[in-house]
């Protein structure tokens, strides 16, 4: 019979801390246990396990993965499982090994094989929802997240993931199943600002202004300091025509901030608005100065200096993008070049 101990929940739990769909980039976090001596004595080996208890095994792979040694750990679960198939717990853990050794499908493998073996835990179907997610599976992913809403209904992480993936799935009826989701993860932990500033972008999304603000003031009350639901706001004032709020509101971010995805683009399109192009041109050419490898930056400096009429300066950033391999940037030297 499978079992699922507290070693395979910690896992599944760990993983949870693989980037949220909203948030970004993937994070692996290991909690340390400490190995006993036969466990120690197996990673010294290799993999030389024979006569271990399950246990044994696993702390040693706790141990390895402690210290990174994680091709190491790789080698004891694999023989692991051959000698205990049925343990969901070893699955777990060869699908965190393998994530963290970049080999993305195997680990997708892996955590179907726990979810088979434990399909009624919620943490393995949270875990195996993240990493089907990473790997693109997204009908997978909606599927693990339904099952671990089923096995526990107060972690509100379930409906805040599972929302995320409709999200990306796309169309109207995944959204409206996001959006009561979302709802729900709300009721299940109201403090927690993800879940309203994806809110806020649904709203964005649906031309809803009004909700959108309702929902990404609260984000921000929340978490305040979070550049992107500074930036969400900017963008459903821009769209409710508060262009001069909007600047003000992201024009205050330190000039890292405004350099993350989406900020300076929307502070440009709102000095379009004000017919300002040569202020937009500016706030890229800053950037491109500071970094002439960022081919995107030297693209728009020379495009905004173009609708500036400032043919030269933007002929200079056009080559400059062209060195930096934008692929649209030779038919702009291109045309600039033919101007007088």
């Amino acid at each position: 019979m499978t079992s699922v101990n507290n070693t395979t929940t910690g896992s599944a739990a760990r993983l949870l801390l693989v980037g949220a769909l909203f948030v970004g980039a993937a994070v692996m976090v290991f909690v340390a246990l400490r190995p006993g001596p036969a466990a120690q004595e197996a990673a010294a080996a290799g993999g030389k396990r024979s006569g271990q208890t399950l246990d044994e095994v696993l702390n040693a792979v706790v141990s390895l993965k402690r210290d990174s040694e994680y091709q190491k750990a790789d080698t004891i679960l694999a023989a692991a499982i051959k000698e205990y198939p049925e343990e969901a717990s070893l699955f777990v853990e060869h699908g965190e090994v393998l994530l963290a050794l970049q080999r993305l499908e195997e680990s997708v493998a892996a955590f179907e094989r726990a979810a088979a073996l434990a399909p009624s835990d919620h943490g393995v179907r949270m875990a195996a929802g993240t990493v089907s997610s990473m790997a693109g599976r997204l009908t997978q992913a909606e599927a693990h997240y339904v099952a671990a809403q089923s096995a526990d209904k107060a972690d509100w992480r379930a409906p805040l993931f599972l929302a995320q993936v409709q999200l990306k799935i796309g169309g109207a009826e995944k959204t409206e199943q996001a959006k009561k989701n979302l709802l729900l993860a709300g009721r299940l932990n109201p403090e927690n600002a993800t879940v309203w500033g994806t809110l806020a972008e649904v709203s964005l999304r649906e031309n809803k202004g009004g909700l959108a603000l309702q929902h990404i003031e609260r984000a921000r009350l929340l978490e305040p300091d979070r550049v992107l639901w500074r930036l969400i706001e900017a963008r459903v004032l821009k769209r409710e025509g508060k262009v001069d709020e909007a600047l003000v509101l992201l024009s205050a971010l330190d000039e890292a901030s405004q350099r993350e995805p989406g900020v300076m683009q929307t502070m440009a399109e709102c000095y379009g608005l004000r017919r300002q192009p040569m202020e937009a041109a500016m706030l890229f050419a800053r950037a491109s100065d500071s970094d002439p490898a960022h081919a995107e930056w030297a693209m728009q400096a020379a495009l905004w200096l173009e609708r500036a009429d400032q043919h030269a300066g933007a002929l200079r950033y056009a080559q400059r993008a062209q060195r930096a391999g934008d692929p649209a940037a030779g038919a702009l030297v291109a045309r600039l070049s033919e101007q007088p």
